[in-house]
Formats: C-alpha cells, sequence, structure tokens
C-alpha cells in the first residue's frame, strides 16, 4: 500500500493508504475535483483542485503555507483539499511516503 498526505482545509492532516500505484481517478475522488494540477516542491508534490478558485472553494491555509515557504515571491493561495505524494520513480508512478516521513510532516503541521 502507498502512503499519502492530505490536507482538508479544515486544516486536518490524514494519512491516505492507497492500494497500488495511485491513479488521477483516486486524486478527483479524494479531493472532490473534475481536474488535478500538480505543484512539484522539493521531494513532495502537492496535488489541487485545478478549478478551485472557478468553484468557490474554500482557502487552504496549511496548503498555502506550504506554497507560499517554497515560492516566498508569489502571491497565489491554494484552495481546496490537497494531497501530498513523493517524487515519482524512474516509470513514472508516484510513490507514497514512509511512516517516519508522514510522522514528521504530521507533527510540523499539528497534524
Amino acid at each position: 500500500m502507498a502512503k499519502y498526505i492530505k490536507i482538508a482545509t479544515s486544516g486536518e492532516v490524514t494519512e491516505l493508504d492507497l492500494a497500488g500505484y495511485v491513479k488521477l481517478e483516486d486524486f478527483y475522488r479524494e479531493i472532490s475535483c473534475d481536474y488535478v494540477q500538480a505543484v512539484p516542491m522539493n521531494d513532495v508534490v502537492m496535488w489541487l483542485d485545478e478549478e478551485g478558485k472557478l468553484t468557490g472553494k474554500l482557502m487552504n491555509q496549511v496548503a498555502s503555507e506550504m506554497f507560499w515557504e517554497h515560492f516566498p515571491n508569489g502571491n497565489d493561495f491554494i484552495v481546496g483539499d490537497v494531497i501530498l505524494t513523493a517524487e515519482e520513480d524512474e516509470d513514472g508512478n508516484l510513490l507514497g511516503f514512509s511512516d517516519e516521513k508522514i510522522a514528521q510532516f504530521s507533527s510540523l503541521v499539528g497534524g
């Protein structure tokens, strides 16, 4: 099972266990959207609702703060729930996080 991190607009951080390799349809379901956008940030990729601002989703403060930390000169913000994954392997499959990495991340954001 691959483990990913979901950050809700409420600030709640949860671990997602998805069997096998993740598909875009998994992201659509988990963050309630039709299109996702990938935002690479060092060794983490943030997946978000590409149309979230158009559909009136709420600002995600935790995800926005992560975004601003990696793009300090930007003036954008993140809306809706997001999913964090590790980078891809050599075959293009998205990698999950180790239990240690999830615990480390959760403690940083207070989850």
